[in-house]
């Protein structure tokens, strides 16, 4: 699989998955267009744990212009018929994400940013008959520093993180069957 070329090794994963009786392609098409901000729980939680990073800048009179957290956060890594790959570096446990810029698959492999994690959003279709949909998110601490805070912001997100997922496949299915 084409994550396990970008990200073998890893510290933390989830992994979530749903069968849909349709063809792969189309089960990938409406993945690949599917974007989590149309749903109003995924808005909801941004908003949530954007809350802080808003109010203190009401606080110091600034107004917080940044656009919300969605799937454009997210560099394309790789991608073929049955997968696709994105990926992410920096410091996602600070307020403001503290997300560094990313271009393509050669910084993601070679980004090595002390205190920061490298992170992949993958999706692979398999399976015979009916499509079995998997979303897969790895993430790699570069150094202690990273691993200790990233398992404490991993503690509080994952729980909606993975309620997230459920919700993306299942809105998927739904969009691929046309129901």
């Amino acid at each position: 699989m084409l994550i396990d070329d970008i990200l073998p090794d890893f510290h933390f994963q989830e992994t979530h998955s749903i069968l849909i009786d349709a063809p792969a392609a189309r089960v990938m098409a409406e993945a690949l267009a599917y974007k989590p901000e149309d749903d109003a729980f995924f808005r909801g939680a941004i908003a949530l744990r954007e809350a802080p990073i808003r109010g203190w800048a009401r606080l110091r009179g600034r107004t917080h212009d940044r656009p919300a957290f969605t799937l454009d956060n997210f560099t394309p890594l790789a991608r073929n018929s049955q997968e696709a790959v994105f990926g992410m570096v920096g410091r996602f446990w600070q307020a403001g994400y503290g997300q560094d810029p990313l271009a393509d698959l050669q910084a993601f492999e070679t980004y090595d940013q002390a205190g920061s994690v490298k992170l992949v959003l993958h999706y692979h279709i398999g399976g015979e008959g009916k499509a079995c949909l998997t979303t897969r998110t790895r993430i790699y601490c570069l150094d202690e520093t990273a691993r200790v805070n990233f398992a404490r912001y991993w503690m509080v997100i994952r729980p909606v993180s993975g309620l997230i997922r459920r919700r993306v496949l299942k809105t998927i299915k739904r969009r691929t069957l046309g129901t």
